[in-house]
């Protein structure tokens, strides 16, 4: 991960002291993600700005959807964000019954967010680059795992998935993806995933006050964190 990497350039230049100082602050994550308890569905849901195709690649989305289709009969999609003419096209295109498997949303308000996300068993970026990947964050806090591909342009997913809450596809192909996506909901469908634990470690590392509270431990004395 970038901190661990960090570390260890800061203790070949500064020593293990430097080393020391290090501390991660993640971008804080609203309370309304939260996991409520119910039951997840087999659901996939991805949220973007899907005009964006260089970063957010609709196409590239809907492929692996489109192979997931056909191969999983169980499993529903929803897309949130802006609807494109592209996806609007893709779900036209598709056959009455998976049209009816897929959810196109348009843009959500963040309490219809907090609700879809904590109904859904997974949440999938098909991103080709993140700053942090706030969607997916706040995917994590609602008891939602998260898939993406392994990439140093997607490195806050290393440490997204590492707590038993989501896989990375090894290649940035589709194939690929479908892969990783199948393998999560498999890890479901075989009780390795449990939302409430997601939850829980992830609401701790990355809810607003949490992380206002790690800030604080880093401020001057006086201020109330340590010197």
């Amino acid at each position: 991960m970038a901190v661990s990497n960090y570390r260890k350039i800061c203790r070949v230049y500064g020593g293990k002291s430097l080393a020391d100082r290090v501390e991660l602050i993640p971008h804080a994550v609203e309370t309304a993600f939260f996991y409520s308890g119910v039951t997840k569905k087999k659901q996939i849901v991805s949220i973007g700005r899907w005009s964006d195709e260089v970063q957010k690649r609709q196409r590239l989305m809907t492929e692996v959807f489109s192979m997931l289709l056909s191969l999983d009969a169980s499993v529903s999609f929803v897309i949130a964000g802006e609807t494109t003419d592209h996806l609007r096209q893709w779900h036209y295109a598709l056959d009455k019954d998976s049209q009816a498997r897929v959810r196109l949303c348009g843009r959500f308000d963040r309490a219809q967010l907090a609700s879809l996300l904590d109904e859904s068993q997974v949440f999938y970026s098909p991103s080709a680059y993140e700053s942090f990947g706030i969607a997916a964050a706040e995917a994590l806090c609602s008891g939602s795992s998260v898939v993406a591909h392994r990439s140093v342009s997607m490195a806050s997913f290393e440490w997204f998935v590492s707590e038993k809450s989501g896989t990375l596809a090894n290649e940035d192909s589709t194939d690929a993806h479908v892969r990783a996506l199948t393998s999560e909901l498999e890890a479901w469908d075989k009780n390795h995933r449990n939302a409430s634990s997601i939850s829980e470690i992830w609401r701790k590392r990355l809810h607003a006050d949490q992380v206002a509270s790690e800030v604080v431990k880093l401020l001057p004395n006086r201020l109330g964190g340590a010197l």
